[in-house]
C-alpha cells in the first residue's frame, strides 16, 4: 500500500514539474505570433517603398470637409479579409 502511494506521489511530482504538451503548443504559439508581429512591423516600416500602400486602394472612401476629414478604407479592408482567411484556413488544413 505504501508503494503504491509512494508511485503515485512520484508521478504526480514529475507531472507538475515536467508538464506534457500545454506549454510547448503555447511555446509555439507566442513564437509564431511574436514572428507575425515582426512581419507586420517591416511592412510599416517599408510600407513607403512598397508599389502600393495598404489605406490609400482605389475604393477607399475619403471625405474631405472645412475642418474636418472622414476616410473609411472598404478596399483595403476586404483585401486583409481575404488574406486574414486564407492565412487561417491554410494553417487549419495543416
Amino acid at each position: 500500500m505504501t508503494s503504491l502511494c509512494i508511485k503515485r506521489a512520484q508521478a504526480f511530482l514529475l507531472w507538475t514539474y515536467y508538464p506534457v504538451k500545454q506549454d510547448t503548443i503555447m511555446g509555439k504559439q507566442l513564437m509564431l505570433a511574436g514572428a507575425a508581429l515582426f512581419v507586420i512591423g517591416l511592412l510599416i516600416t517599408f510600407s513607403s517603398k512598397l508599389p502600393f500602400q495598404l489605406g490609400r486602394l482605389p475604393g477607399d472612401v475619403v471625405i474631405r470637409g472645412k475642418n474636418s476629414t472622414f476616410y473609411f478604407p472598404v478596399v483595403t479592408c476586404l483585401l486583409l479579409s481575404l488574406l486574414f482567411s486564407l492565412i487561417s484556413w491554410w494553417v487549419r488544413r495543416r
